[in-house]
């Protein structure tokens, strides 16, 4: 193997970083009003407190099922809505619920 002569210059090269870190600061009100609307697969937080929704059970998608099933989790901020788009609600097995601190709630 042979190299040419202009390729046995000394080489250099330079490689860099970076990282961007998000933070969300939640400050919680005095009084809290824990609340909570669910319309079909929409679950909106009416209170001024957050909470977390998860919902498991079969997938909507039969072929993304794979015998382990669906879950979602979603952190809920007062005044926002979310949709539940990977589990079947249809089915019987489905669950949905709400983590209020270390209290679960059942939403079905």
């Amino acid at each position: 193997m042979t190299e040419f002569e202009a390729s046995k210059k000394k080489k250099q090269g330079e490689a860099t970083t970076s990282a961007i870190i998000g933070t969300i600061l939640v400050v919680a009100p005095r009084e809290e009003r824990f609340d909570y609307r669910r319309d079909n697969d929409t679950v909106t937080n009416t209170g001024n407190a957050s909470f977390r929704v998860i919902s498991y059970g079969p997938c909507r998608d039969k072929a993304k099922d794979e015998g382990q099933g669906c879950r979602e989790r979603y952190y809920v901020m007062p005044g926002v809505s979310v949709k539940i788009k990977h589990t079947d609600l249809t089915n019987k097995k489905t669950r949905i619920g709400i983590w209020h601190g270390e209290q679960y709630i059942n939403v079905n």
